[in-house]
């Protein structure tokens, strides 16, 4: 089949627009992992420690949970996007064994992430991220055990770049990342042997119309030498105000619709169809 370069540029053209639209779909990321390591000296056959982890999750999940119990101790986490606006719903719980086989100092560590990207349309607004902690953090010494949330929110484009790590995401994919910026970050801890608590904290948002934004949520609990750390009645967000703020991805509209790649090239197909039957003789 010949076709005039003329009708080549027009078919060219459309192709390339209906690629254009095919954009990466909101980030929705939730991931778990909980950890074990007890120290292994030399009486114990080497050097170092003896380690065991279970992770689950990743960029687009959307909810997970991680378990494991071994000689160290034991340890749950649980994360998921299904609350109240779609924010991250987070817990985790670890209790570390205070002596067992070839154990000296036995550590458990309990992580969950989780991250959401957001459209807010309206007038320029200040809206309030409510963040509360729920839980204790128990120990014979305080520093044995911590009951932890990290809260950040962002602005931005659609983002590529996901980290579990506070501190790379603070310090190395916002600072060096195009377009985005922090808008606010907030920790809250759970004071060690002060019994059951509830530790909240606000960000404060502040949006223009067209803003694209993140909410970033975890929470991490660990125990050392028989310490525990409960915050399975989990870390818990709430926007003061949802007026204009819709959540993007995978139970929200998406931004930006993504074609699929079966409809592009139907769309192609017609167009040569077309252009073949209107070729003269």
């Amino acid at each position: 089949m010949n076709v005039s370069p003329r009708h080549s540029a027009v078919i060219g053209a459309v192709l390339f627009a209906a690629t254009a639209a095919v954009v990466q779909a909101a980030p929705i990321t939730v991931q778990t992992s909980v950890s074990t390591i007890s120290p292994c000296p030399s009486f114990c056959g080497g050097f170092g420690g003896v380690f065991a982890d279970d992770s689950q999750g990743g960029p687009g999940a959307l909810s997970a949970d991680s378990n494991l119990s071994n000689v160290d101790g034991n340890g749950t986490a649980h994360a998921d996007l299904n609350g109240t606006s779609y924010l991250p719903n987070l817990g985790a719980d670890a209790q570390a064994h205070a002596s067992g086989p070839n154990v000296r100092s036995s550590q458990v560590t309990a992580v969950g992430t989780a991250m959401r990207q957001y459209l807010y349309n309206g007038p320029p607004t200040t809206i309030a991220l409510d963040a509360s902690l729920h839980g204790r953090a128990t120990a014979s010494n305080v520093n044995d055990a911590l009951l932890r949330a990290n809260v950040i929110a962002f602005a931005g484009p659609d983002l590529d770049a996901f980290s579990t790590d506070l501190g790379t995401l603070v310090f190395e994919i916002i600072p060096l990342t195009p377009g985005l910026s922090l808008l606010d970050r907030l920790t809250l801890n759970v004071p060690t042997n002060a019994g059951v608590q509830i530790v909240d904290g606000t960000l404060s948002l502040n949006l223009n119309d067209g803003d694209s934004f993140f909410v970033w949520g975890q929470i991490i609990a660990s125990g050392i030498r028989g310490g525990s750390a409960n915050g399975l009645d989990t870390l818990s967000l709430q926007f003061s105000d949802t007026t204009g703020i819709t959540p993007l991805g995978p139970l929200g509209p998406v931004a930006v619709p993504v074609p699929p790649a079966a409809m592009l090239q139907a769309s192609a197909m017609v167009l040569l169809a077309w252009y073949r039957r209107r070729r003269p003789g």
